[in-house]
């Protein structure tokens, strides 16, 4: 429970287009993957991009370079638009993906004079208001095509930068919508009070220290954040129904809903349905080549020769499109076996590092692991119940126990990183990750 606080206070400190039921594991995922990485030497300025300027963002020197994926199939630059969405210039696929980032990546194949079209692959629960705007005036004011996959998932701000392509591609698994805003407020007040704890707030102003999670929310702090998420809410509905044509009031009707597959279509939400993106995004780069090559070669000018070409580049295009999946399959069993392997136990934050240098395989890791000492566990304030002092305040006032319920048969133990660690990951990717 302490981490989830430590984290939610860490990463809410403003309003979210998130989808809340996978809120907490993707806050926490990036939370962590951000400590990461700055121990990694990515530095704050360096994910928020303040020293990256046009011709340095790209470079492929920079720290952070291996963070800004920028990959061409044909003439279709590829933008994914995966995990938590945050206000940063780098992208973690599947965990986190940053608007500086995003940003920069459509403005680069804006002016790539071998893109003629942008591919958006989304698969994103949504994220931070901070930064998303930038990201979709971006989207609208290109003048190249722009066309957005939902793969699989297109959640308030996913959507929300989705519905700003020229055209929505969805799977028939799916789901997009979730189009409103979120803001949490945690109070600690009465848990403090329950445990002998008292903090003292320190502030000029009689309303600075609203939102402090040692108080609780005045009635004049809770309205005033109402009618802000009101305002926002207002905004985001707005902008999807003139993105997609739609009547505001139809998108309202939604109740921030998601829809699925053909639903999201009856909605307005996504123009096509089809069985898989990576299909449907082959058959946008066989278009978009033969479209370049009729460029080339004006009408009558095309012979057999030219036509062989270009069944021949598209084979290489799927081929390399083929590829890239594969080898983004392969880095993830890569780095799971490494963080689930048993020299993983007990050594997370090493077990993260090996696992995020590509050039290590999963056996030298593991060997690698097995000679580091492990991390040093901080000591935990334990009752004679085994429970910290808050646990047992909650125990006393008859409430159930808080965090994941165990298992049958399973005993009571301090929490160890490495387990933390793994089913944030878990959650994250989507794979099976149990310390052994």
């Amino acid at each position: 429970m302490v981490k989830t606080a430590y984290t939610t206070s860490l990463l809410h400190h403003g309003a979210m287009a998130l989808e809340p039921a996978a809120a907490d594991a993707a806050l926490q995922a990036a939370a962590r993957e951000l400590e990461h990485l700055r121990a990694e030497g990515v530095t704050p300025d360096v994910m928020a991009g303040s020293l990256a300027t046009p011709e340095t963002f790209w470079d492929p020197n920079a720290r952070a370079a291996a963070f800004r994926p920028y990959v061409k199939v044909g003439s279709v630059a590829q933008i994914p638009v995966s995990g938590l969405l945050l206000p940063a210039s780098i992208s973690v696929p599947g965990m986190f993906t940053g608007y500086e980032y995003l940003e920069e990546a459509v403005l680069r194949a804006e002016r790539d004079p071998e893109v003629s079209h942008i591919a958006l692959n989304v698969d994103s629960p949504g994220g931070y208001l901070a930064g998303l705007h930038a990201v979709v005036s971006a989207i609208r004011g290109v003048s190249k095509p722009v066309t957005a996959f939902v793969n699989d998932l297109a959640a308030s701000a996913g959507y929300y930068i989705a519905s700003a392509a020229d055209r929505v591609v969805a799977t028939e698994q799916g789901y997009a919508g979730s189009i409103g805003v979120i803001m949490a407020h945690v109070s600690f007040e009465q848990a403090y009070a329950q445990v002998g704890i008292k903090v003292t707030v320190i502030a000029k102003g009689d309303r600075k220290a609203d939102g402090h999670p040692a108080k609780d929310l005045s009635p004049e702090a809770l309205a005033e954040y109402k009618a802000e998420i009101d305002t926002l809410h207002a905004e985001f509905v707005n902008d999807v129904a003139e993105f997609r044509g739609l009547d505001p009031d139809a998108v309202s009707a939604q109740e921030s809903r998601m829809f699925r597959g053909e639903e999201a279509q009856a909605q307005g939400l996504v123009d096509e349905v089809v069985g898989r993106v990576r299909d449907a995004f082959s058959a946008l780069v066989t278009k978009e080549e033969a479209a370049m090559a009729d460029k080339k070669n004006p009408a009558g000018a095309a012979g057999p020769e030219h036509v062989e070409d270009l069944a021949l580049e598209t084979q290489i295009n799927d081929a390399r499109a083929e590829g890239v999946a594969e080898g983004a399959a392969a880095e993830r069993s890569r780095m799971a076996a490494i963080l689930t392997s048993k020299e993983a136990e007990g050594r997370a934050k090493s077990a993260l590092k090996l696992a995020l240098n590509p050039a290590l395989t999963a056996e030298d890791a593991t060997d690698l692991l097995a000679s580091l000492p492990k991390d040093a566990l901080a000591p935990a304030m334990r009752g004679a119940e085994g429970r910290n002092h808050f646990e047992e305040a909650m125990a006393e006032d008859g409430n159930d126990p808080v965090g994941l319920a165990k298992k049958s048969g399973e005993e009571d133990a301090p929490e160890d990183p490495a387990n933390s660690l793994l089913s944030d990951y878990k959650a994250a990717v989507g794979i099976s990750a149990t310390a052994q």
